[in-house]
Order: structure tokens, then sequence, then C-alpha cells
């Protein structure tokens, strides 16, 4: 039987919200922050994938497992990740100072803070935890 111990590494000034940890697309575990898990198996590979929120998370990562394997969870450090989230609205809300000025300027920075978000939000929700075998 194999060991794989499931790590989320503590992190301060981030929310206790629990991270999902799936095993071939079956839910296997629950992580809080700073909090480790072992899980016993019998196959020799599996198919792991974090989620935070039910909605942001990892890609999946087949992993062949040794005899004793640890998976460090964490979030994906990018600048799309930590930065374009937050630049929707603050472009939205920057756009009011234009709207008397120039109305062009305004519906540009309001469609633009949108397709940003929705971009960092839908189109990399696979992006934002990252697995690391050791």
């Amino acid at each position: 039987m194999k060991t794989i111990a499931l790590h989320r590494p503590l992190v301060k000034g981030y929310n206790d919200n629990k991270f999902s940890i799936y095993f071939d697309g079956k839910l296997v575990a629950k992580l809080r922050n700073g909090e480790t898990k072992e899980i016993k198996t019998e196959k020799n590979s599996v198919e792991i994938q974090a989620k935070y929120l039910n909605w942001f998370g990892s890609e999946k990562q087949l992993t062949d497992l040794q005899k004793n394997t640890t998976i460090d969870i964490g979030l994906q450090k990018s600048f799309i990740n930590q930065t374009l989230i937050f630049t929707g609205p603050v472009l939205v809300a920057l756009s009011t100072l234009f709207y008397n000025q120039s109305k062009a300027i305004f519906f540009s920075l309001i469609l633009l803070g949108i397709v940003a978000f929705i971009y960092s939000c839908v189109y990399r929700k696979n992006k934002w935890l990252k697995l690391t075998s050791r």
C-alpha cells in the first residue's frame, strides 16, 4: 500500500477556505491552511486535481506514486492570478472618471475591465493552484 502525503503550506494573510483534493475525479480530502493529510492507496498512479471555492483550481496532474509520495498544494504565483482579477473592477471604477469627458474612453475601460475579469476567472480557472510532487 502506498501513502500520499498532501500538504498545504501555511500562508499568512490568506483565508482558511479549504482546498478540495480529487484523485481520479473523486473527492478524497479537504485541506485547511497549514494542514497535512495522508491518503493510502493501492494504485500505481493517480490523476490529482485541487480545487478552491469549487471553481478555481489546478490542472489535472497524472502522478506516478512511490512508496511514500508528498504533494505540496499551493497558490500559483503569477501576474494574471494575482493582479488581473483585480484589474477588471479597478478599470471599471476608473472609467467613471472619464464619463463626462470622453464616452469612448469610458466604454473602452469598462469593456477592457470586464474582459480582464472574465479571462482570469473563466479561462484561467485551472491555473490558480499548483501541485508539486516530491
